[in-house]
């Protein structure tokens, strides 16, 4: 049976450094600014430590900073 991520903190540690490495090709975001997005610190900060582009911008110009800051609004 395959470990399952969801269980083992480093396991998930692993996984979300895995999905930050990709993009949401079809909304142009990155796995940091969905998160963003979405209100999800938690996940947000695992990306960051694992080394998250915080520089990427969509094709709108939007970073995930810009994100947060919607939200706030």
């Amino acid at each position: 049976m395959a470990e399952d991520w969801r269980a083992d903190p480093e396991l998930r540690r692993d996984r979300a450094a895995e999905i930050a490495r990709q993009e949401d090709r079809a909304e142009e975001r990155t796995a940091l600014m969905l998160a963003c997005q979405l209100d999800n610190a938690e996940i947000a900060k695992v990306l960051i430590e694992k080394g998250a582009d915080l520089n990427l911008v969509q094709k709108s110009g939007r970073s995930a900073l810009m994100l947060i800051v919607t939200l706030e609004m």
